[in-house]
């Protein structure tokens, strides 16, 4: 692949960035959930 060409699979740069910003903001701000939370309901077989 190229330099210049984009990878379909690649979340691009910026949307990313945002992803990281928001999680981050939520992070600082308490807006988590307990990880064991977050599998609930999940069946995972």
């Amino acid at each position: 692949m190229e330099e210049d060409e984009e990878d379909p699979d690649e979340t691009p740069t910026e949307i990313a960035r945002e992803g990281i910003r928001q999680g981050l903001q939520e992070a600082l701000t308490g807006q988590t959930i307990p990880l064991a939370q977050m599998w609930e309901g999940i069946d995972a077989e």
